[in-house]
């Protein structure tokens, strides 16, 4: 799964699709037997990355459930979906703390 979603990015990258400053470093890959999180700063690519995964994994004869997945921005709410998303138990999101300062939060089932 990372090396297919590199080589996208590479590719992307190489015809001069990808947005001024992101690079292939940029995304995350997070995987745990059959589940898996992908994060990118840039949704118009991580859009692009969801429906080459989807092929992907349809070439496997596998396919990503409709009900378990979506697309999420750990600050804002997005396509009427809350800011975060839950990982194998954990609630990741970023929080504002002191003066504007953002950071990472993963909290054990609690969205707090």
């Amino acid at each position: 799964l990372e090396e297919h979603v590199g080589k996208c990015l590479v590719k992307w990258s190489n015809k001069g699709e990808l947005p001024k400053g992101l690079v292939r470093s940029n995304l995350l890959v997070v995987r745990y037997t059959a589940d898996f999180v992908i994060l990118y700063p840039h949704l118009a690519i991580l859009e692009k990355i969801v429906k080459e995964v989807k092929k992907w994994l349809f070439s496997l004869g596998l396919q990503i459930s409709k009900h378990k997945s979506s697309i999420r921005h750990t600050r804002y709410k997005h396509n009427s979906n809350d800011a975060g998303f839950t990982f194998l138990g954990f609630y990741f999101s970023h929080k504002e703390w002191r003066m504007g300062k953002i950071i990472r939060v993963a909290n054990k089932d609690k969205r707090t």
